[in-house]
């Protein structure tokens, strides 16, 4: 999370960032670590999915993302459905963007593409996935935040 938290400071708008979750599963497995950040406010908007055959509808369950940059949180990110329809979601309940942020953006058959040109503002992913890394590589929206220093500094520190 401190990939996320330094990145997300940079950014402009960052008072204006709330947390968006997809579904109640991705709010438990990031919550006990992004409560020690500045990025938990308390405000975050928890989405709830549902899938009928090969379409997904997500609804917004918790929280208001009306005029809120929401960045959407998640732990990895395959076909991209999900997290495109939490986008789409958002944006008809008044956010003014839309970010992403997710540690393993696995895209098979090249399912990235369809991010490019979706209008989404921002889209995180580590490069715990080389094969990915050289798809997006310079392609909006996406950003890599690359792991090797936090993982060096891991090491220095069990080591000693």
């Amino acid at each position: 999370m401190p990939l996320l938290v330094q990145e997300v400071e940079g950014w402009e708008d960052n008072e204006d960032i709330v947390l968006a979750f997809p579904d109640d599963g991705a709010k438990k497995r990031f919550a006990p670590i992004l409560s020690a950040t500045g990025l938990w406010t308390g405000n975050e908007i928890i989405c709830k999915k549902a899938r009928h055959g090969t379409k997904r509808t997500v609804t917004v369950d918790t929280g208001n993302p009306e005029g809120k940059h929401c960045l959407i949180i998640d732990d990895l990110v395959q076909s991209g459905g999900t997290l495109l329809a939490c986008k789409e979601t958002l944006e008809a309940a008044g956010c003014s963007r839309v970010s992403a942020f997710v540690s393993h953006a696995v895209f098979p058959q090249s399912s990235w593409q369809k991010f490019c040109g979706c209008g989404m503002s921002t889209f995180l992913v580590t490069d715990s996935i080389p094969s990915t890394v050289l798809e997006i590589q310079g392609k909006h929206p996406f950003k890599v935040l690359g792991l090797s220093e936090l993982i060096a500094e891991d090491v220095i520190t069990i080591t000693n």
